[in-house]
């Protein structure tokens, strides 16, 4: 038995997994639109960003993006967009589609991809088979601090179908349709808990030496900032006066902030084997003010 069939599987997870429709069932290839997919020239370096639900991950991508340099990173690997990837280009395997993404995907020479652990179960497999197959030649890992706002920030996009706040109307409307459910935030804690603890095995299990961020210590870098970050882990030298307009502002409201508070107080024995549980996955976060890591992975990595 493998080490990820061994480690706990929340009962969602495994629902969720067993009604994903394999992405690649009844495409048939276009041999002549495929040659012309495949004359696009691949990309020179990967970047792969391991992430948690509502952690900050489309803000990251969409800033990523905008400097042309650094990968279009988009959730490649979620079904949903793995699937209509697959049938826009005919991909009717994961060999074809991995080397149809280093192209269709490439930006600057980068392909960038953004993946939560389920995302890697449901591709392929054994997640451990996504580094030999991207072969990233650099690694993030974002996660959000405060896991109760993470949840409860999952709650609130569940219940009012509000994802992110781009600028849409009628914010204030979905929110007033948010209401305080103890057992969705438990749920959601307990999803999360189950994305980080895979992810931290994958991580140990490879050698990977993630550069290792947070939502919270993220959010107060200006764009520019954030993606020379990203731009110092692959080498890439960004102009000192780009310029990044993004469109994502923080979604929560007082409301959020009532709600995870309300929590913390109604479970002080969860959030104390919370904090012990994720000690060590917060305290080894990147401090910020140089990066502590490289990017560039180990001969383990390649």
């Amino acid at each position: 038995m493998s080490l990820w069939t061994r480690m706990p599987i929340m009962t969602l997870a495994r629902a969720v997994e067993a009604r994903l429709r394999p992405p690649f069932r009844g495409i048939r290839p276009d041999a002549a639109r495929r040659a012309k997919l495949l004359a696009a020239p691949p990309a020179r370096q990967t970047l792969a960003i391991l992430f948690t639900p509502r952690s900050g991950s489309s803000r990251l991508s969409e800033i990523l993006a905008a400097t042309g340099r650094l990968g279009r990173a988009g959730e490649s690997f979620n079904p949903q967009a793995m699937a209509a990837n697959a049938r826009a280009w005919g991909a009717d395997g994961l060999d074809i589609y991995l080397d149809l993404l280093r192209r269709q995907h490439a930006r600057g020479g980068v392909f960038s991809v953004e993946m939560t652990f389920g995302h890697l179960r449901g591709a392929f497999g054994d997640p451990a088979r996504a580094v030999g197959l991207l072969r990233p030649d650099a690694w993030v890992w974002l996660i959000r601090e405060d896991i109760v706002a993470q949840a409860v920030s999952a709650s609130r996009m569940v219940q009012t179908r509000v994802s992110h706040d781009t600028g849409q109307a009628g914010l204030e409307t979905a929110d007033d349709g948010f209401r305080y459910h103890a057992w969705q935030i438990r749920h959601y804690i307990n999803t999360l808990r189950w994305h980080e603890y895979g992810t931290e095995l994958l991580v140990a299990g490879s050698g990977l030496r993630p550069l290792r961020l947070s939502y919270e210590r993220l959010l107060p870098l200006p764009p520019a900032a954030i993606a020379a970050l990203i731009a110092d882990g692959l080498g890439v030298t960004l102009p000192e006066d780009i310029a990044l307009p993004t469109t994502h502002r923080k979604l929560g409201t007082d409301r959020n902030t009532a709600f995870a508070q309300r929590f913390r107080a109604e479970h002080p024995r969860l959030m104390a084997r919370l904090d012990r549980d994720r000690a060590s996955l917060l305290g080894a976060l990147a401090p910020l003010q140089a990066p502590a890591h490289d990017g560039r992975p180990t001969s383990q990595e390649r």
